[in-house]
């Protein structure tokens, strides 16, 4: 319940301060970037061009291009797992402007966003990167 309540004021107090200067901007871009998203998945699960560089799923293309920047494939994990879970806080974000973006913990769908923002987050510092 302490946590419920911390949440609701920060995040209250966050749309309060900057939500009427950037509504239009967050959901603009908000909905770019899952966008984008959506489609890069798409064109990297493409059969053809997974054959064409020699892969048998999604997973060994990573790898593939991946070792050919010096990365590993746990790193490209990572970035997924970090995309994944901010593609779901993007999505509220997008779809929140009608609401102030304020998060309603009785919404069946809050309990999602706050666990995918905790995803997002431990992605974020198991890898090194800023949020």
């Amino acid at each position: 319940m302490r946590e419920n309540v911390g949440l609701e004021t920060a995040a209250t107090a966050l749309a309060e301060g900057l939500w009427p200067s950037i509504s239009g901007m967050v959901a603009f871009a908000a909905r770019d970037v899952v966008d984008a998203m959506n489609a890069a998945l798409r064109f990297l699960r493409d059969r053809s061009l997974q054959l064409a560089f020699g892969a048998i799923d999604l997973w060994t293309l990573v790898a593939i291009t991946n070792r050919a920047r010096g990365l590993s494939a746990a790193s490209a994990r990572g970035h997924l797992d970090r995309g994944r879970s901010g593609k779901v806080v993007l999505r509220w974000l997008a779809d929140g402007v009608a609401r102030g973006a304020r998060l309603d913990l009785a919404d069946p769908h809050a309990e999602g966003v706050i666990a995918a923002a905790e995803r997002w987050l431990a992605a974020s510092h198991a890898g090194g990167t800023a949020p």
